[in-house]
């Protein structure tokens, strides 16, 4: 095989940009598709019994991180825990941090889980308003706090629930 203008690394291809052919000039390659991305970067575990304006916040913004889309990313893991505090507390009123503020004040959440909203509500404000854009590692924190908070927030309750339920079942069958 034979590739005339060999691409730079890191190049966006196309079949049209890419003219792999024999040495007598037939053309092998019309349509390039690109089987895997590297590097890789590992999916969350998929948080269960989130509502579904959270999740399709919080899927975004890994669509945008898978992506490398740092200041997206980075804003979309913000608006996941901003639609995860609407939905949990309809009642607070104001922009992300008033409402983070109110939860502090009543004491709704460990002050851990207070931090971890903070932190993700300054990374988001740095994707979407400063003129740096924030950085991959960064981003991947707040990823992580992203995940950590909502499988906190949905997925705890509904697992302690759901077992506490089982539980009840299993006593009222053996009396």
């Amino acid at each position: 095989m034979y590739c005339e203008n060999p691409p730079l690394p890191d190049t966006l291809l196309t079949g049209r940009d890419l003219d792999i052919s024999t040495a007598e000039g037939v053309r092998l390659v019309n349509t390039l598709a690109v089987a895997r991305m590297e590097p890789q970067y590992p999916s969350p575990r998929p948080i269960l019994h989130m509502p579904q304006p959270v999740q399709n916040a919080f899927e975004e913004a890994e669509a945008n991180f898978a992506d490398q889309r740092w200041p997206s990313a980075a804003t979309g893991y913000r608006r996941a825990i901003e639609r995860a505090l609407k939905v949990l507390h309809p009642e607070a009123r104001g922009m992300l941090n008033e409402r983070i503020r109110a939860l502090e004040k009543q004491n709704s959440l460990p002050p851990s889980m207070i931090a971890l909203m903070d932190n993700i509500k300054f990374l988001g404000n740095d994707g979407a308003h400063e003129m740096e854009d924030p950085e991959a590692n960064d981003v991947a924190v707040g990823r992580d706090f992203a995940t950590l908070l909502l499988t906190y927030l949905f997925e705890l309750p509904e697992r302690v629930r759901l077992a506490t339920v089982r539980r009840n079942k299993a006593a009222m069958t053996e009396q």
